[in-house]
Formats: structure tokens, sequence, C-alpha cells
């Protein structure tokens, strides 16, 4: 099931967001917020349509743009939350649609990037994972569930072991288990570790 299909067929017909006022939901945007460095901006990569880069954006001031692989998905972020959009501005959000993984860094670069609930998605992770970090001055941390979830997109169970193995060797990387879900930490071999 490619972005497009998984956005139209499951996330908005199901309106999955809703879950993501659940308690763990909420646990992890604040462990994800407690994450990100020192800086001024911020991705949020498959951001759907836009719920969890606001959620983000209202624990971790920046700019924010919130990045996904389907077009749907963007125009519904920028419907969803047209208050929010100041693109450009210090402390604005903005949405962005690339096609594939490869055309991410045409955004550009952030000092933090979160890409959370995505990888186990993608048939093979380390592409879009070497793009993210070509992109990531600082950090950047990616969640994926450690347990089995029912959700017709999902492709990958990650283990610890098999989490690592799709992580680019440069750079640091720190894995750990909260709840149900890996939190890997990711950091470029010369980047600066000031965190909030």
């Amino acid at each position: 099931m490619d972005a497009e299909a998984y956005i139209t067929e499951h996330w908005v017909s199901h309106k999955v967001w809703r879950n993501l006022k659940r308690p763990k939901h909420q646990q992890r945007f604040n462990r994800l917020a407690e994450r990100m460095p020192n800086g001024t901006t911020f991705w949020d990569v498959g951001c759907a349509t836009g719920h969890s880069t606001v959620e983000l954006a209202t624990r971790v001031p920046g700019r924010w743009i919130g990045i996904d692989f389907s077009q749907t998905a963007v125009l519904g972020a920028k419907d969803n939350f047209p208050l929010m959009r100041h693109p450009g501005e210090p402390n604005g959000v903005d949405f962005v649609f690339t096609e594939t993984a490869t055309d991410i860094g045409s955004v550009g670069k952030a000092d933090g990037i979160i890409c959370s609930e995505v990888i186990e998605h993608v048939e093979d992770p380390m592409p879009l994972l070497e793009a993210l970090a070509r992109c990531a001055k600082q950090r950047l941390v990616v969640t994926t569930p450690a347990v089995a979830v029912n959700d017709p997109g999902h492709l990958h169970l990650f283990t610890e072991k098999t989490l690592r193995a799709v992580f680019p060797r440069h750079g640091s990387l720190a894995i750990e288990r909260l709840g149900i879900f890996w939190f890997a930490t990711w950091a470029p071999s010369d980047a600066k570790e000031v965190t909030k």
C-alpha cells in the first residue's frame, strides 16, 4: 500500500488521527519533544494530515515543516490547520509534499527531524533513513512499534537488532524501548550534543 492509498483508504476514512489523543501517543509526543535539540528548524516526516506536526509544534518552539509522501495528506493538513500555518516565520508551521525519500533533500535541512510511526510502512526504510540523516543537522529521532499493531499498512515489526541494521553507520545511534514504542535517536558525527 503506497502513501496515497494509506492516507485515503485508512488514515482519512477511519479518522485514525483521533487515536493521537490517547495517553500512549501523548506520551510519545512528549518523549519526542524531549529528544529534540536546541534549534530553530524542525521536521515531522510522515505528518499525514498535520495532527502530529501541530502536537509537536506546541511542545517545541521553532519553525516546523510537516512532510508527507501523499499529496492528499498535505492538502488535508493545510486545510485542517490554516491558522497554524505561518510558512517561513520563526514559530510557523508549514506542510510540504515530497514524492520520494530521495526528493526530501530539496526541502533543505533541519536542526531536528522526527520520523514517528513511519518506517514500518516503508518497504525498504534504509534509503529514507539515509536521506533523513543527510538532512539532520543535529538529531534524527525515529519511533516504530515494538509490538504487533493491527494496521493494514505495516510491513515490518522491528526488533532492536533489525532496527539498528537499517540506520546509517556513520554517526551515533541510541535505541531504547519505551512502552510499546522503539525510540531510535541518531546524530551525525559532527553534531553538537546540545539538548533542551
